[in-house]
Formats: C-alpha cells, structure tokens, sequence
C-alpha cells in the first residue's frame, strides 16, 4: 500500500482516480487544486503525487517546483486532459516520472503508477 496525495480540480476525475487508487488498496488523499495540496505540506508520508497540470490558483508546473524543494524524492506523475500538449512534455523536462492524457487508459496508468512506486 502507497501514500498517494492526487491533485486535480475536476470532481470526477479525482473521484474516479481516487476510487481507483483505492480499490487496488492505495492510501489517497485528494485535493482539489495545488494551493491546497501544498497547503497540507507533506505532513503524511507520501511515496507519490499525482497532479493535474491546468488548475486554477496553483498550477501543476507550480506544484512540481514546489514539490522539488521540498521533498525531491517523491515521484510525480503529470495528468492533462487539454489534449496532447507542450505542457506534458514540460512536465517531463522538469522530472514527472510519467505523463498522462485524460481521459486515462486505465491499465496504462495503473503501470505507470507502479513503475513510479517501484523507484
């Protein structure tokens, strides 16, 4: 079981990325945009965070900056639902583990989330 902290401001992403997350028997905290995930700070353990890169008040790319500072050992997994676009491959270029286009293909992001957990 892994600590994941999820970001994304769209309810029914994060619930459906959530309920997923669970059932495989995950530990999902869930925030709905960056402000308030790093708001939390990193208070609970977390072995990986999955962001959303367009929120509002705090965007993904603000997040990972963030994150880098903070606690560089945590992997981050990049999601986008604005179709294929620059923004992930910066997400690459600034370390995201892994990028994703929403809607997700279920069994390749399960992957992913696993390869990312395993580093």
């Amino acid at each position: 079981m892994a600590n994941i902290l999820l970001i994304d401001d769209d309810v029914t992403v994060l619930t459906a990325i959530r309920r997923l997350l669970t059932a495989i028997g995950h530990k999902v905290r869930a925030a709905a945009n960056g402000s308030e995930a790093m708001k939390w700070g990193l208070d609970e353990p977390t072995d990986l965070v999955i962001t959303d890169m367009f929120m509002p008040e705090l965007d993904g790319i603000g997040v990972m900056l963030q994150l880098q500072k903070v606690a560089p050992q945590v992997p981050i997994i990049a999601i986008s639902g604005d179709g294929p676009s620059n923004i992930l491959n910066l997400a690459s270029m600034l370390g995201a583990v892994a990028v994703f286009e929403k809607p997700l293909a279920t069994e390749e992001f399960l992957k992913g989330v696993e390869k990312a957990l395993r580093r």
